[in-house]
């Protein structure tokens, strides 16, 4: 529990209002990570394929509650609207990584790399605000602060890159990478 006091002041910086109030939070998360990996070592000294694919899972619910009513200086209600309002954050992200690198030496001075990764990611974050109305002692959907949101991001890469040693403290190297 959080506890909030406002104060509102005039031109001349008087209190005219105040605010006393509370904030009551609850929050539950999880998630969790998955990993394959792979390797393979081939005859031919320095072949080698290695690949990877992973998996992440996280989710958030995030529930508040805000009560706060305002007086004036003499204890009164002030005109001020007092606030009751329930917020649920609701968050799910989900990741999935794909990688796959391959090295093939062409001499033992120079070799050739090659690989793909991608990146998949999908995350949701919904919050729902409920503002209680005093006339009727029920909750109704405050639109202007629910919100619905969802994004896609997705990214495929693929490379190549060669290597090539002329002496022991001089090389050089060039490669291509696309998105």
């Amino acid at each position: 529990r959080e506890d909030l006091n406002q104060l509102f002041f005039d031109a001349n910086r008087n209190v005219v209002d105040r605010g006393p109030g509370f904030n009551t939070e609850l929050e539950k998360s999880y998630g969790y990570d998955l990993n394959l990996d792979f390797y393979h070592k081939f005859k031919a000294e320095g072949e080698e394929l290695s690949a990877n694919v992973s998996y992440g899972n996280r989710e958030e619910d995030e529930y508040g509650n805000i009560v706060q009513e305002f007086f004036d200086n003499a204890g009164n209600p002030s005109s001020r609207l007092g606030i009751n309002r329930i917020n649920d954050v609701i968050q799910k992200n989900n990741n999935i990584n794909l990688q796959l690198d391959y090295i093939k030496p062409l001499s033992k001075t120079s070799k050739i790399e090659a690989g793909y990764r991608t990146t998949l990611g999908f995350n949701n974050e919904d919050q729902i605000s409920d503002t209680l109305i005093l006339a009727s002692n029920s909750y109704s959907r405050d639109n202007g602060l629910t919100s619905v949101f969802e994004m896609e991001d997705m990214v495929h890469a693929l490379y190549t890159n060669y290597q090539q040693q002329f002496t022991p403290n001089f090389g050089a190297q060039v490669g291509f990478r696309a998105e």
